[in-house]
Formats: structure tokens, C-alpha cells, sequence
């Protein structure tokens, strides 16, 4: 046989069993990438369920939307306002008592050493809890990890909802140009713990600027502008890209006309050699942001709710992406309404309407009679939805799901048919799915319809 023969036959008989390179002997099974039935029947998008009748028929009485815009603001900025955290202890530093090693698991699928992770729980600082209470501003979109670490946490993954993409490090988003209180910096300086008017955690120390009172009266006293087109790249104002802007983003406007036909010119932050908040301004084209709060109709609300649709499923923000409650969050801060960061919380946010007692049939009619197109919403443990209203006899909802439960737990996602987007799906989506696990059917399994406008 020729020598130049052999190396080629060995590497034929190294994956005939299984063990060339870093291949496991068994591959993993494909990912399924087929659509559940509601997204291939249903259109995916919230202005085709609109009613001409009522598409621009205002959705709270002006003066109402005044007060709550009203209320935002003083949310908005309360964390500049705040001499002390908003939180207390043990709620900001939950994560000394959330993870424990033999319950802690890896982005490699190993549990994470004891010794690792008292060393990132030392370096939260606790005994000097609070070190800091200072105002700030975010110059990045912050990542709000529960323990002062990029590295993402697991519990065992092949349980539903324990694996990827359900970090349990990852708290929430916070967008770029977001006022914060800086509560705390981590032992090494690397990290700050920060609290927005919705949230709290860490963050790399350089992606926040420390606020001194002429920026805070620069920022706070100017009326506010609403991002409407979202993942519009912005640049400062030498013409270098400085964020991508989103829906749930606002930022101070300079020139107060309203009706500039050129765009609205607002302000930035930036961050300088210090650590300190610095001024920046740029101009936003007309259809990038408005004037807040926008006229709250059914037809404006579907109009930026439209382009989240298809967007990626993201945990807690993770990847910059949205969950089903920041997705909410985002949707109705242009109006001026600021709703909880939480889907638990957003349960209780306007007038609720309890489900929990009622069979699926007399869920659905509830849902039907009562709850208002575009203006409530839905929840079950763990998820919250937009109702959009009514098409061919069948209530139909707006969310950013992960997947539909089964009793499949084989696979990269163990007990999941993976949505993964947000969608638009009847009450009942993926019935039609394989191994579906009716014992985890949305409908089923909601308790609360909550009618907004969120509560003070």
C-alpha cells in the first residue's frame, strides 16, 4: 500500500467510529425549525387585527394620558432623585443566597466550583453595602447581572426552562441614554451595582458615567423624546455611530418645536477619561422619534408593536433581544406609560380580572367580552401577552415566547417545541405539535386579564 495512503484511511476509520476531533460518538439530534400552526395561519402582524371602527379612537381621554405621562417622568428620573437605594439589602444582593454550587451549572455544563463562586460573591462588597448612591446615566445598553460576573449560570439543563437561553445570572436590559443610581461598587472596582426606576444589578463599572448636578439639570428639566423606529443606528455629532436606538429608549430634546419638520435634536451621554456624564447631541429624523407621549390609539400602538414582531426570544434581555415583559415595557413607554419590568408584576399593573377559577371555554368568553383590543393584557405564571382582539370567534395575542411545553424531553431543548420570536398565536398555540403537553396549554393555564392603564 502506498505511505501517502495511510493518513487518509486512518482519518476514514477515526469517524467511522464516531471519534474524530472533538465529535462525541452520538450526534445531537437536528433542531426542529418548523413553525407551530398559529404563526403559518395567523398574519403576523398587530395592524392586521385592527377594527377601522375604532383604530384611532383614543384609548385613555387626554387628560388621563397626561397624568400617566406625568407619572412617568417622575418614575423615569426617580433614581436621580433618591438619596438612598431604592431597594433594600437583601433584595440587592440576592445573589449571595440564590446560588449554591451543587445546584450551579456552567455554560459548559459542569457546576461551578465552590471556590468560584465564593470568590465572585466576596467581591460583591456586601459588608460595605452601600458604598456609593450616587446618580448615573448609562453610556451602553447595560446587561443587569444578579452577581458581578458576564459568566452565565445554570441550573440543570435538561429540565424545562433550566438550560439555554434561561441565564440565571441575567436579571434584565437596561437601554443605553437610561438614568440610574449607582448603589455599590464591587471589591475590585470592576463593577457597579445599579438600579434603574424598574430594575436593579450589576454592570461593568466603564458602561455608566457619574452624573454632577449641572448634567442632571441639563437632562432632567427638557421635555422628552420617544425612539419609534427602533434599531436605528445614531451617530454623535462628529458622525460616528454612538447607539442603536430602541423602542423603550428616551432622550431630552433640545429644540422644543414639536413640529420641526427636519427631526428632533436631543441629547446624549457620554462618558469621559473620568467616569463622568458629558453632554453629546444628535438630530432624530421624524419617523425616528417623537415628541412624548405619542396619541394612544389601537392604531399607534399596533404600529410600533409591528416591528417586534419576528424579533429573537431574549431572557432577561439577553443578547439585547426582549422578553415577553420587556417586550410590553418597551411597547407602551412611548405613550407615556411605564409598566413593571416583570411579568408578575405587570399582572397586577391596571384592573384585574380574575381567570384562575374559570374552565378554558369560559376563560376565552371572559376575554372576549371584557378585555379591550390593544389595551390589556394576559397573563399565566411566568408569561404575560397583548390581547389584539377577536378573529373568526377565537381570542388572539401578541407575545415573545420561548416555546410550547411537551412531554418530549429529548433533544437541545428538553420538554420544548421552540417559538423562540415574537409572534401572534391564538390562546391554544402548538396543540397541533407532537408530544404537546396539554397539562401546560396557554389558555389552560391563565389566571388574570389586567385592563390598563397601569396603576400609580
Amino acid at each position: 500500500m502506498p505511505r501517502r495512503l495511510l493518513p487518509l484511511l486512518l482519518a476514514l476509520a477515526l469517524l467511522a467510529q464516531g471519534v474524530a476531533g472533538c465529535a462525541g460518538r452520538r450526534p445531537l439530534p437536528p433542531t426542529d425549525d418548523a413553525d407551530i400552526r398559529d404563526v403559518l395561519v395567523l398574519p403576523q402582524a398587530a395592524s392586521a387585527y385592527l377594527d377601522p371602527l375604532t383604530a384611532d379612537l383614543p384609548l385613555l381621554p387626554a387628560e388621563a394620558q397626561a397624568q400617566a405621562a406625568a407619572r412617568f417622568r417622575d418614575a423615569w428620573f426617580s433614581p436621580w432623585n433618591a438619596t438612598a437605594p431604592l431597594r433594600t439589602r437583601d433584595d440587592a444582593l440576592w445573589g449571595l443566597r440564590g446560588f449554591a454550587p451543587a445546584t450551579t451549572w456552567g455554560h459548559n455544563h459542569r457546576k461551578v466550583p465552590a471556590a468560584e463562586l465564593d470568590a465572585v460573591k466576596a467581591n460583591m462588597a456586601p459588608d460595605s453595602y452601600p458604598n456609593l448612591v450616587a446618580p448615573a446615566i448609562a453610556v451602553r445598553d447595560l446587561s443587569l447581572r444578579v452577581l458581578p460576573t458576564d459568566e452565565p449560570l445554570f441550573h440543570d439543563a435538561a429540565q424545562a426552562g433550566q438550560g439555554f437561553p434561561f441565564d440565571l445570572n441575567q436579571n434584565t436590559l437596561a437601554w443605553d441614554q437610561t438614568p440610574l443610581l449607582a448603589v455599590h461598587r464591587s471589591r475590585d472596582g470592576a463593577w457597579v451595582l445599579v438600579e434603574t426606576a424598574t430594575a436593579a444589578g450589576w454592570v461593568p463599572a466603564q458602561d455608566v458615567a457619574l452624573c454632577d448636578p449641572d448634567f442632571l439639570r441639563l437632562f432632567a428639566g427638557r421635555r422628552l423624546a420617544a425612539v419609534t423606529r427602533d434599531r436605528t443606528p445614531l451617530a454623535d455629532p462628529y458622525g460616528r455611530f454612538r447607539l442603536l436606538a430602541r423602542l423603550g429608549m428616551v432622550l431630552p430634546i433640545i429644540n422644543q418645536e414639536s413640529g420641526d419638520a427636519e427631526g428632533l435634536d436631543v441629547l446624549l451621554a457620554d462618558r469621559d477619561l473620568h467616569g463622568a456624564a458629558v453632554p453629546l447631541f444628535t438630530r432624530l429624523a421624524p419617523d425616528v422619534a417623537r415628541p412624548l407621549p405619542l396619541p394612544l390609539t389601537q392604531r399607534a400602538v399596533a404600529g410600533l408593536a409591528d416591528q417586534m414582531l419576528g424579533q429573537p426570544y431574549g431572557w432577561g434581555g439577553l443578547h439585547q433581544d426582549r422578553d415577553c415583559s420587556s417586550t410590553l415595557q418597551d411597547l407602551f413607554i412611548p405613550f407615556g406609560l411605564l409598566l413593571p419590568r416583570n411579568s408578575a408584576a405587570q399582572a397586577k399593573a391596571g384592573a384585574v380580572v380574575d381567570l384562575a377559577g374559570l374552565e378554558p371555554a369560559a376563560k376565552e368568553a371572559a376575554i372576549l367580552a371584557q378585555a379591550a383590543p390593544f389595551f390589556s393584557l394576559l397573563h399565566r405564571p411566568g408569561h404575560v401577552l397583548l390581547y389584539l382582539g377577536e378573529r373568526d370567534g377565537r381570542a388572539v395575542a401578541l407575545h415573545t415566547m420561548w416555546g410550547v411545553g411537551t412531554t418530549d424531553f429529548s433533544g437541545p431543548t428538553p420538554g420544548r417545541k421552540v417559538v423562540g420570536r415574537t409572534v401572534v398565536t391564538t390562546l391554544n398555540p402548538g396543540r397541533e405539535v407532537r408530544r404537546f403537553d396539554p397539562a401546560r396549554d396557554l389558555l389552560l393555564l391563565l389566571d388574570r386579564l389586567v385592563l390598563l392603564p397601569a396603576r400609580e
